[in-house]
């Protein structure tokens, strides 16, 4: 079921337009209009594709300790052959409807909104992303 849920959402995003991608944050019920506008900019600067065959390919996903939240490391079609071209999205998968609620880190709109366990479960997201990434460096460097 997340399966099919995952290919419309990776279509909206390379090929959606921006209310589709508006569609997409997370609790954006929480957001100023502006504030929205920013997140959809952000997602579009990395995820909205360049030309119509243009889509999302997922490399990574790992769900918070709950599955209701997960970190879906994925780089855009175009982008595949550029180094470290991952875009990492925090999502909620608790619905059908998979909303973003960052990138890396919770949009900062929604940062002073969260509580709780979701506050942690997409920080544990956050903190797994920033740990691989600090892994991948040593391993290089070695």
């Amino acid at each position: 079921m997340l399966s099919s849920h995952l290919n419309h959402f990776y279509t909206t995003l390379a090929n959606g337009a921006d209310d589709e991608i508006a569609s997409l944050i997370y609790r954006r019920d929480l957001l100023s209009p502006g504030e929205l506008q920013c997140c959809v900019n952000g997602v579009t600067h990395h995820c909205r594709a360049q030309s119509e065959d243009g889509r999302i390919l997922e490399r990574h996903r790992q769900f918070s300790s709950s599955e209701e939240f997960a970190l879906l490391i994925v780089v855009p079609s175009w982008m595949e052959d550029v180094e470290d071209n991952y875009v990492p999205l925090i999502v909620d998968i608790s619905t059908e409807q998979i909303s973003i609620a960052g990138i890396v880190l919770p949009f900062d709109g929604l940062m002073t909104n969260l509580r709780g366990p979701v506050c942690a479960q997409i920080g544990e997201l956050s903190a797994a992303w920033i740990i691989r990434k600090i892994n991948a460096r040593k391993m290089a460097t070695a």
